[in-house]
């Protein structure tokens, strides 16, 4: 069995604790890109939620206003289903924006928007209602 001088063991040592160091270095590396993708991915999840509970306050409000502006133009009443069917629910999609986004700027955005909303709301009611009392324009529109 030969065996190898001082000087090449030293570099055989030295070789191979460089290549189980670089072993070591790509395997956190990888670990460490692979928790960066992870934490993206659940980022990009979550965004996606935020807007799609946003997206769905926008739809509601908009079904609600639609309902109205049907009903304002010919008095009937069957134009204000869209809106008596999203008005109850409109709360329930501005609750599921306050759960989904704990972050403080958009907590802020959220606390500035639901009074606009609310305020949206009891406009769209309150001119309803102006429509009912007045019926001056019944069957301008939509002749009996």
């Amino acid at each position: 069995m030969a065996r190898f001088p001082l000087r090449t063991r030293s570099r055989i040592i030295v070789l191979f604790a460089a290549v189980l160091l670089l072993a070591a270095v790509a395997l956190v590396a990888s670990f460490w890109s692979f928790r960066q993708i992870e934490d993206t991915t659940n980022d990009r999840k979550h965004n996606y939620l935020v807007i799609e509970y946003a997206e769905n306050l926008l739809s509601a409000l908009l079904d609600a206003e639609t309902g109205q502006r049907g009903y304002l133009l010919t008095g009937n009443e069957t134009f204000l289903t869209p809106y008596v069917a999203v008005h109850n629910e409109i709360n329930g999609h501005l609750e599921k924006l306050r759960q989904v986004d704990a972050s403080e700027a958009a907590r802020k955005h959220l606390d500035a928007l639901v009074p606009l909303v609310l305020a949206k709301l009891a406009e769209m009611a309150q001119v309803i209602a102006m429509r009912r009392a007045s019926g001056a324009l019944d069957g301008l529109f939509c002749p009996p």
